[in-house]
């Protein structure tokens, strides 16, 4: 099973996430228009099949009919993203890959190990004071 290409650049997700939007709410004539109006441009080139990030495209315009279909869940959760809602897409396109955070997991990482580190320390101090006390006795 492959993944569809998932955009980095947010600038580009966001354009693919807003005209797969606005594609299921207005009808595949607004995405022909687009390509017409932009043929010239390789960012628009999601709108073709095949294309960059068209895999996501598709997936991005298929949940929105999903969601359009769907009626509105009374959380304030979006339901673009819960599994109960991807449970019910026909023939969904593949999920998108996850983003994650490596240097913000690291440094959470460090931090941890920053605090074991100091806990260790007076888990010993205390070692120490306990021995000093029964000693006396």
């Amino acid at each position: 099973m492959s993944y569809a290409q998932y955009p980095q650049d947010e600038k580009v997700k966001t354009l693919i996430d807003r005209i797969a939007l606005n594609v299921a709410t207005n009808g595949p004539h607004l995405a022909n228009h687009i390509l017409q109006k932009e043929q010239n441009n390789p960012q628009f080139s999601f709108l073709i099949p095949g294309g960059q990030y068209n895999d996501y495209f598709e997936y991005q315009k298929s949940l929105a009919i999903q969601q359009k279909q769907q009626p509105q869940p009374p959380s304030s959760q979006n339901p673009l993203y819960s599994v109960k809602h991807l449970g019910t897409i026909k023939n969904p396109a593949p999920l998108v890959q996850m983003r994650v955070d490596i240097d913000g997991i690291k440094n959470q990482i460090e931090a941890l190990k920053a605090q074991i580190a100091e806990s260790d320390k007076n888990v010993a101090s205390q070692k120490h004071v306990l021995t000093q006390q029964l000693e006396v006795r």
